[in-house]
């Protein structure tokens, strides 16, 4: 192997120890310990008994309404990569942690902003144009069907249904499946005496925890995100307020930061999608907490609209949607770094340790390159034993004028 491959993988190794030693990714930032909790629902914690998982059974009809004040419980839908906690007040997700990720605790994940004041909207509250009505959809309790195919729990449907006196009716249905664990298909309908109403899904604040630890490497707060007309636009945190109303056909649109989305994927309607910041202070952060919230608005009731939210892996995203990987940010060099993140990726899949792959990765491009290296070393060295005549030939005729025919000669 020549000198300069052999420097190539020795400066590959430097590159790989000087990165993780300054500009490694920086641990999650601990959780706010502070804050108030986040909903009032919360002080009323239900049986164990009562937080199993969804049980096999066939999908019945839209469940009859529970009185109001009827205390809330959780239902937990749980899956290898996440475990899921959907409560009944309101009808909204509780909590959707991620096992393969973990914090400064060494825990699974929480993606659902916990640390928030009294009353913030929890993700997939229904809503609607009428402010009464979206109150009173936001902080009734529901009652609730599960479905699930008894043996692995997959696929799973998860039904929640209200009705009060006044003919106010809502219903909302999430589906999920195994080979997708971070998506969620979602349902919903909203109506008055009969007559459908529009459906806002709101999902409050994202992502995380909100603090942003600053380093070296590129970490923003979590930033309103969304691809339409074949172009994604992220916007700054103190930006929100100028492109809050986003509308239009969408491929997908919600919350990223850095590492982790959430987002509703290529709705089947046009949408009305609106943002707002949210800072918050937090005891020993100097710059507090940071969310955007967001919520979509539909004309008609959506069917199966597909919502995720997971991290920003290249595979993962593909799998969901071709165009959902452009949610990662990969700058001008998109046409270079992809596949060569495809190619590192491959290689970790057989040798499982990214820094090793990275060494492999650099050696297999040496290698493929080799031949064209080896021809233009060749075709340097025949100019290099030419040289000497080429420069006889310079001296010989250096005396005459560039107009001269000899020189040309």
């Amino acid at each position: 192997m020549e000198r300069n491959v052999l420097a190539a993988v020795a400066l590959s190794i430097l590159v790989l120890v000087l990165y993780q030693a300054f500009l490694a990714p920086p641990p999650e930032p601990p959780k706010p310990t502070s804050a108030p909790p986040s909903s009032a629902s919360n002080q009323a914690a239900p049986p164990p008994a009562q937080s199993a998982p969804p049980k096999a059974g066939v999908l019945p009809e839209a469940p009859a309404a529970a009185p109001d004040s009827a205390p809330g419980r959780d239902i937990v839908v749980e899956n290898a990569a996440v475990r899921a906690v959907f409560t009944t007040t309101g009808g909204a997700l509780k909590s959707w942690r991620l096992k393969r990720y973990h914090n400064e605790s060494g825990q699974p994940l929480e993606l659902v902003p916990e640390h928030v004041p009294p009353g913030t909207v929890r993700p997939f509250t229904l809503a609607t144009d009428d402010q009464a009505a979206s109150a009173l959809l936001a902080t009734a309790t529901y009652t609730t069907d599960e479905t699930g195919d008894g043996a692995h729990g997959f696929p799973q449907t998860l039904r929640f249904g209200y009705k009060d006196g006044n003919g106010l009716t809502a219903q909302k249905t999430f589906a999920f499946v195994a080979d997708e664990p971070y998506v969620i298909g979602v349902t919903a309908s909203v109506s008055q005496d009969g007559q459908p109403r529009p459906v806002v899904i709101e999902w409050g604040p994202a992502l995380g925890n909100g603090v942003v630890q600053h380093s070296r490497s590129y970490n923003p707060p979590p930033q309103p995100i969304f691809f339409k007309d074949r172009k994604v636009t992220r916007v700054t945190a103190a930006k929100i307020s100028q492109q809050a109303v986003q509308q239009g056909t969408f491929g997908f649109a919600g919350v990223d930061d850095h590492y982790f989305l959430s987002a509703i994927v290529e709705p089947k309607q046009p949408l009305k999608i609106e943002y707002r910041a949210i800072d918050m202070p937090v005891e020993g952060v100097a710059d507090g907490a940071h969310f955007a919230a967001w919520s979509a608005r539909f004309d008609s009731s959506p069917q199966e609209a597909t919502y995720f939210l997971g991290p920003k892996d290249f595979d993962v995203l593909a799998r969901v949607d071709r165009d959902l990987v452009r949610a990662i940010d990969f700058g001008i060099f998109s046409w270079l770094v992809v596949p060569l993140l495809r190619a590192l990726k491959w290689v970790n899949g057989y040798v499982g340790n990214y820094g090793w792959s990275l060494v492999i990765l650099t050696v297999l491009i040496n290698l493929a390159m080799f031949p064209l290296r080896h021809k233009s070393v060749v075709s340097m060295r025949k100019m290099q034993e030419i040289q000497p005549e080429v420069k006889a030939i310079q001296d010989r005729y250096a005396k005459l004028k560039m107009s001269d025919p000899a020189r040309s000669k």
